[in-house]
């Protein structure tokens, strides 16, 4: 990214290139199933953290990005379960999605004990 991101938004952007690397080397049978939804929920990720960044009601948004978070981590649980991604694959991925949550606390975390005020993310 060429200018200065929110680094939740560098996460999810890291995390959607990753996955996208990762994806385009599965076989042809489980890339356009599989590989097609986990890129699908790294997308929404990242569509979402950029929505509530320029929004004032993000509450929402940002409980939009903790689900699709969540999904993205069973997906993978599957990928890794039906050996698509090797160990290895799977924790360099989790480990940036598991960073991306705490972020995602965080900010979410703000915008409650802010209420109604307008919040920048952490």
């Amino acid at each position: 990214m060429h200018h200065q991101e929110l680094p939740i938004i560098q996460s999810a952007y890291e995390l959607l290139t990753m996955l996208t690397t990762k994806v385009s080397k599965l076989p042809r049978n489980h890339r356009y199933g599989l590989g097609a939804r986990i890129e699908e929920q790294a997308h929404l990720i990242l569509q979402d953290l950029i929505k509530a960044r320029y929004q004032r009601d993000r509450l929402a948004l940002l409980d939009s990005v903790g689900v699709n978070a969540e999904i993205l981590r069973m997906l993978l649980r599957a990928a890794r379960e039906l050996n698509l991604l090797s160990f290895e694959n799977l924790n360099a991925v989790l480990t940036t999605l598991m960073d991306l949550k705490k972020q995602l606390v965080a900010w979410r975390n703000q915008v409650i004990r802010n209420g109604a005020r307008e919040t920048k993310p952490v």
